[in-house]
């Protein structure tokens, strides 16, 4: 177990990191304790709050209103909270937001603590101090400064999350490697699929140091004032991202750290294609997936392209990748051939994924040779600057994937060999 405390304006925070920190009966009393939580780890995780006060919320940013401070407020004095009562955020980064501004700001400030459940609050989220709401669409524009007195990280929550939900932690611990710690970058670089696979010690050695990366951080400057504003790395185009494109946060501070420095990044796009009926397509030059895939490779920058289970299902036994047949329409268990059989559609979503390569114009200098003189130069871009162009691909795949789909089904539509359709 790890253990970082924090000093700071005037007040003490104790940060705990490791299987068996989560022992909230040691830092709260239950009479006079909140629980704020929303309705996925209520759901998930509730019956570890077994008698205590608590209030659910729904999820998601829309919740990070001062109209829900005010019903936590009120949460509060209905049961009888004074200025000795204490508040615990269980959750994500929305839920120790909402729970630590509640608490700066409830009869002027009362305890407060939290236990976060995902990888992105208990590596950065849950710690420093940063507290706040959304005011129309501007994010986090009213908000506090103020330490929780504890933060239990105990990586057993970190059991049931998805893939996804990892990933987008792990953009954190990548800028407080960046920005800070060199060996933590190359610990990710060599743990980064077992920590993506859900390996507790891995992803508890990962959340220790990015934690220390934050805490060294904020105790040279709580008000952010100077050293702090390395912590927003990436975060300036990654926060227009997020509210743009739709962009989880992880997401959207991975484009914005590439952005940032001046670099790029690549991506895999998944598109399916629904609807369509059995028998569309021939078994060589004309397959649906040949056609698609001539298309697709046609789109500069796209690199990879897989259908159904991919480059996965060749680890598979036949007996498992086989997709059974459960009725007449063709609809099958699993689709590990992607809505394909021998080139002809089987009356299952098509499903296809493809590899988009990073940028190649960088707003930073970049190798090369001088063609005429056959000497070493550098060319860096100007004007400006794609950090992902990845982001852009979805639209363009649905519409090459309806080019497709609307040829096939002129060309293979039995009314079409039978005089025109009608």
């Amino acid at each position: 177990m790890t253990r970082l405390v924090l000093n700071v304006g005037g007040g003490r925070s104790d940060i705990r990191i490791g299987v068996g920190a989560f022992r909230l009966e040691d830092h709260a009393l239950k009479k006079r304790t909140l629980i704020l939580t929303d309705r996925k780890v209520q759901a998930l995780h509730g019956s570890l709050f077994r008698g205590w006060n608590t209030l659910v919320l729904d999820r998601g940013e829309k919740m990070k209103t001062l109209a829900v401070v005010e019903r936590i407020s009120r949460a509060l004095l209905r049961r009888g909270g004074d200025r000795g009562a204490t508040i615990v955020g269980v959750g994500g980064g929305v839920i120790c937001d909402l729970a630590g501004f509640a608490a700066a700001v409830y009869m002027r400030g009362i305890r407060f603590g939290f236990v976060p459940t995902t990888l992105l609050a208990q590596a950065d989220a849950s710690l420093g101090g940063k507290n706040g709401v959304n005011l129309d669409r501007y994010k986090n524009v009213i908000g506090t400064f103020r330490q929780p007195d504890f933060v239990l990280a105990d990586p057993r929550f970190l059991s049931t999350l998805p893939p996804a939900a990892v990933r987008e932690g792990l953009a954190e611990v990548v800028k407080a490697a960046a920005i800070r710690d060199r060996a933590l970058f190359i610990e990710l670089e060599n743990a980064a699929e077992r920590a993506l696979a859900g390996d507790l010690a891995v992803l508890e050695r990962l959340v220790a140091r990015a934690a220390a990366v934050k805490i060294a951080v904020v105790a040279r400057d709580e008000r952010e004032r100077g050293a702090r504003t390395l912590l927003n790395f990436g975060h300036t185009f990654g926060h227009a991202l997020e509210k743009t494109a739709g962009l989880s946060h992880g997401e959207a501070i991975s484009a914005g750290m590439a952005a940032a420095a001046g670099d790029s990044l690549g991506g895999i796009v998944a598109c399916a294609v629904m609807g369509l009926p059995v028998g569309l397509g021939e078994p060589f030059f004309d397959s649906f997936e040949s056609v698609l895939g001539h298309l697709l490779f046609s789109i500069p920058g796209i690199k990879g392209l897989e259908f159904g289970a991919g480059f996965r299902g060749a680890a598979l036994r036949g007996r498992d990748y086989n997709d059974v047949i459960l009725d007449a329409s063709g609809r099958t268990r699993t689709n590990h051939d992607g809505g394909l059989n021998g080139g002809i559609t089987n009356g299952n979503d098509v499903v296809f994924r493809v590899a988009v390569r990073p940028t190649a114009t960088l707003g930073r200098p970049q190798e090369t040779v001088d063609m005429i003189t056959g000497r070493p130069a550098a060319v860096q871009a100007g004007g400006r600057h794609d950090a992902c162009f990845a982001l852009r691909m979805p639209v363009i795949l649905e519409a090459a994937a309806a080019f497709v789909a609307a040829d096939f089904q002129l060309c293979f539509h039995p009314a079409f060999h039978e005089g025109g359709l009608p």
